[in-house]
């Protein structure tokens, strides 16, 4: 009776990008209660999920609240390996999954206590104590980490619109050269190695971010010699060698995307470490942001089953990415053009399989994070046809097009759309969904549709007004992210 009332209480414990309960989704492996002490295992499709310290947290606030539990303990369950026939009949209906094989047994029908749990020594827990406030204590040690990414970001745009051609005062000059690098490494190669090293649970894992952060502020400062470009590698090399550990726990075609991402972006710092003019990094770059991003929605694609075929696509489409990196590298037009086709094969692929398609009719949060994905799969898919028409020419309005629609367009929907679930897990504290941020969004869309329009027609004023507009969208979201942050009140899930 008990065990019935812990799942019903794990049922108010949502995924924020599905928004399924966790135990429809089959992520709940086991529970034992020996009267008012409980012990629940999760499981997560990767073994280092980003939000899956938010979700145990939450799990465990959940089971506190059963009346008669004293004592909780969630913990992680060692090797499990998610399968479809683990969801409900209801989660099926939802994502409007393919229906469960006859012959396949239904592990959701099965009751959880008679799972096989693991032996405690093969998890990772929690803290088995609830703090007594009922607080949700504030990471303020990755505070710092994330302030780096959001400085380099504001200086980013400070610097882009100078380099655009807005006359403004700025508080340092070489931000203007270091446009490129503050955006992919200061800013992205920051959230996403925080992002990872909180999903990976290891301490060793921060000392990459911690390289990006110390890079991003040589860069703000203007540091000269090979410092920024250093550190920067040396972040990049600590990504590659989490993504190496995740390899050794868990080997599948998502993992594999985004390893092959992570020594993308330490390539292309190497060929800026090595004096290299930043354009021949580029490629590089834009590869880890989009193979990074493309293992993540196919590792998340599983709720969908999506066919042999589509794999076996969605591989060959990272092939092309990495011989368009490799011939661009060698500074062939054909590379850029190869690039193209690679991730416009990536583009097909997520407007296809991605389970965004699926969750746009659900409310709330879980709405907002689909649309922001596949209105940046559109801008990927621009990108991708500039690429595979016009190459890359390194310079220019149609570089600029070309450049931005991946980077702005493509890279910050991401943003946009995972930093309320991401933000949450990182800081250790409730994000409040408002539809206010469809406002940042919006504008983002809106401003780079004029810079592009801008760009290709030549139109200096569409150009400037769309960048100026760009980087007010950051500015609009970096406050409606402040605002709903709940850095005091009560624990609550997602």
């Amino acid at each position: 009776m008990m065990a019935e009332k812990i799942l019903d209480a794990l049922k108010e414990v949502i995924d924020p990008e599905l928004g399924i309960n966790i135990v429809d989704l089959g992520l709940v492996e086991g529970v034992e209660d020996t009267g008012t002490r409980v012990r629940v295992w999760l499981g997560m499709t990767s073994p280092a999920c980003p939000v899956g310290p938010l979700m145990r947290s939450n799990a465990r606030e959940a089971v506190l609240r059963v009346p008669g539990v004293e004592n909780a303990e969630v913990l992680l369950a060692a090797d499990f390996r998610w399968s479809p026939e683990r969801m409900s009949n209801e989660a099926r209906e939802q994502l409007a999954a393919r229906a469960a094989a006859p012959a396949t047994p239904d592990l959701a029908s099965v009751p959880i206590t008679s799972r096989h749990l693991g032996e405690p020594e093969a998890v990772r827990a929690l803290e088995a104590h609830a703090p007594e406030s009922g607080q949700r204590t504030l990471a303020w040690r990755r505070l710092p980490l994330l302030a780096a990414g959001m400085l380099s970001l504001v200086a980013a745009s400070w610097g882009g619109l100078v380099r655009l051609g807005w006359a403004w005062p700025i508080p340092e000059p070489a931000w203007v050269a270091a446009h490129g690098p503050l955006m992919v490494c200061g800013f992205l190669g920051t959230l996403i190695g925080v992002e990872r090293a909180v999903g990976l649970e290891k301490r060793w894992a921060y000392a990459g971010p911690v390289f990006t952060g110390l890079g991003a502020l040589s860069l703000l400062a203007a540091s000269s010699g090979i410092a920024p470009a250093g550190l920067m590698t040396l972040g990049a090399l600590v990504l590659v060698m989490v993504f190496a550990s995740l390899l050794r726990r868990q080997r599948d075609l998502a993992t594999v995307t985004m390893s092959i991402g992570a020594l993308c972006w330490l390539v292309g710092n190497v060929l800026w470490l090595s004096g290299s003019i930043l354009s021949q990094g580029v490629p590089w770059w834009m590869s880890f942001l989009v193979l990074t991003i493309a293992g993540e929605r196919l590792e998340l694609s599983r709720f969908l089953e999506p066919p042999a075929g589509a794999t076996r696509a969605f591989g060959a489409s990272v092939l092309a990415v990495l011989v368009g990196c490799t011939l661009s590298s060698l500074q062939t037009e054909s590379g850029a053009r190869v690039l193209g086709l690679g991730f416009l094969g990536l583009t097909v692929w997520l407007a296809r399989y991605d389970v965004a398609r699926r969750t746009l009719s659900q409310p709330g949060l879980t709405r907002y994070v689909a649309v922001c994905l596949l209105s940046g799969y559109c801008w990927l898919a621009v990108s991708s046809v500039l690429s595979i028409g016009l190459s890359l020419p390194g310079a220019g309005p149609v570089y600029d097009a070309i450049l931005h629609t991946l980077f702005v367009g493509f890279a910050l929907s991401m943003v946009f759309g995972h930093a309320p679930i991401i933000f949450p897990s990182v800081l250790n504290r409730p994000l409040v969904f408002r539809r206010a941020f469809y406002v940042h969004l919006v504008v983002l869309h809106v401003s780079l549709a004029m810079r592009s329009i801008g760009d290709l027609t030549g139109v200096s004023e569409l150009r400037l007004c769309g960048g100026l507009f760009n980087a007010a969208a950051i500015g609009l979201f970096l406050i409606n992210m402040i605002r709903s942050i709940q850095v005091r009140g009560p624990r609550r899930a997602l």
